[in-house]
């Protein structure tokens, strides 16, 4: 009956792991007495920026951000030093992914010479709001988050983590606690069995030296799910595509020097098929580019630039000078003011240049509705430029797509991952005639109804997008703010 009892519930542990199995919080944050020496643990919060405080509170961002599951507090004092760390736990891995995807370069916006940085779990990420972390207490941190911490706490029973099981899938009271599953379970199963220790690991009166804030939990459902259409979709759709151009077939190669006798014409049309065939072969190959397609027609000459009524009419809609402005709003608003006083793009761009990062919708009312990302690569057509929405289908395309815009922002190489080969493919498709204004702008135009405004600001574009032919229909259309890198 043991050996039952150890084997259901080895299968049991199996199946939630393939089912993606979360750790929860109370196997992260700091168990009493597990935080290095040098540093103590603290009563209170040390928001590091606005933004902190901002992300911590959530409700600025709870359009765009998925609800959490459960947030907790823990702040040290390493000699002069004093911070908080800021825990948010996640129902599953996805959801996590695409609010850290949001809440970086948020955090990473310097204010006071300092930005807070994030570490993630499988669930999960904590915010460092430390202007000079110990690295002691990060290397602990760290330790924790890999599930590799041993901690004077007891370990919570095994059979915690089904304690909603029915009864014979429980592991008896007199069980070992781990011997007999170590030994029959593929390697994983130690790692997961650590990884999930109950919510009975932070007691609920904590002694003084751990800091532990009310647990607060969300309701069920995911709001951000509501916009993925609008992220996998294209909001700026080209043209058909045309025919692509067909390959000139090659010339026929000079005759082999060995055969010279008077049937010669007839090796000379043998050899000359084949080669026709390896020179058409390629162009189905990764290495060679794929058909470009035939571009949207650029704006008419004339073209006026956009209004600068439009963008008072948004920023007062939104509140960007109002006092209790939230954090997103007041970087939607500087990024603004940067297209307001931009200079005019440098044209034309490389024909390698690939620019990436955020977007942010608003609508006629000033109201956030959608956050995805969008790219504008370079042409051999120095009056053509590729502009089209990345698609993500979740958290893996999410998390690809953060690594192209954190390379771009940080000016290395673009890794070499599926989201760039798409990118590469797209492009191809999504090309558009650029036209510039009379004054600072360069302007493309999607659809006959939309045209995006290009300016430069420092080391990035800011492009607004914007639907109607004159300002007032602009006025009650909606915007759209992107910032490329």
């Amino acid at each position: 009956m043991l050996q039952m009892r150890s084997t259901l519930f080895i299968f049991t542990c199996l199946f939630l792991a393939s089912n993606g199995w979360t750790r929860p919080l109370s196997s992260v944050i700091f168990t009493p007495n597990a935080s290095p020496a040098s540093c103590q643990a603290i009563t209170g919060q040390y928001p590091l920026t606005e933004h902190v405080s901002a992300v911590w509170e959530y409700r600025p961002y709870q359009t765009v951000m998925p609800p959490y599951k459960r947030k907790q507090i823990q702040s040290f004092q390493c000699g002069a030093e004093k911070g908080t760390f800021y825990y948010f736990e996640y129902a599953s891995g996805a959801q996590k992914d695409r609010a850290v995807l949001f809440a970086k370069p948020i955090l990473a916006k310097p204010s006071g010479g300092h930005g807070a940085s994030i570490r993630e779990w499988a669930n999960g990420f904590v915010i460092i709001s430390f202007a000079d972390p110990s690295p002691e207490l990060l290397h602990a941190l760290d330790d924790r988050l890999a599930g590799n911490s041993t901690t004077p706490a007891s370990p919570p029973p095994l059979a915690t983590p089904l304690k909603s099981a029915p009864a014979t899938m429980t592991a008896p009271p007199s069980m070992p606690a781990s011997q007999p599953i170590q030994k029959k379970v593929i390697p994983q199963t130690p790692s997961v069995i650590q990884k999930t220790p109950a919510i009975a690991v932070v007691p609920a009166s904590t002694p003084a030296k751990v800091e532990t804030s009310t647990i607060v939990v969300e309701p069920s459902g995911e709001p951000f799910a509501q916009m993925k259409p609008a992220i996998a979709a294209d909001p700026f759709a080209g043209s058909p595509t045309s025919k692509p151009m067909e390959a000139a077939r090659p010339a026929p190669p000079p005759p082999a020097p060995v055969p010279t006798r008077v049937t010669i014409p007839q090796p000379r049309h043998e050899v000359a098929e084949p080669v026709h065939e390896r020179h058409v072969t390629p162009k189905s190959a990764p290495s060679v580019s794929p058909p470009l397609a035939k571009p949207t027609p650029a704006p008419a000459f004339g073209t006026a630039d956009l209004s600068s009524s439009v963008l008072e009419s948004y920023a007062s809609k939104m509140g960007c000078e109002s006092p209790d402005r939230n954090a997103q709003t007041q970087l939607v608003c500087g990024f603004m003011q940067e297209f307001a006083s931009g200079l005019p793009p440098e044209l034309p761009f490389k024909s390698s240049a690939i620019l990436i990062g955020p977007v942010y919708t608003i609508d006629s009312n000033g109201r956030f509705t959608d956050l995805h990302y969008d790219a504008l690569t370079g042409s051999s057509d120095p009056n053509t430029v590729g502009f089209f929405a990345l698609p993500s289908t979740g958290g893996k395309d999410d998390f690809e797509i953060k690594q192209l815009v954190e390379a771009r922002k940080a000016k290395t190489p673009l890794p070499q991952n599926e989201a760039l080969t798409r990118l590469s493919t797209v492009s191809a498709e999504k090309r558009m005639g650029l036209l510039k204004t009379a004054t600072r702008s360069a302007v493309i135009q999607p659809t006959p109804d939309r045209r995006v405004f290009i300016r430069r600001a420092n080391d990035h574009l800011v492009l607004i997008g914007i639907s109607g032919e004159t300002p007032e229909r602009q006025k009650n259309s909606s915007l759209v703010v992107i910032v490329l890198y």
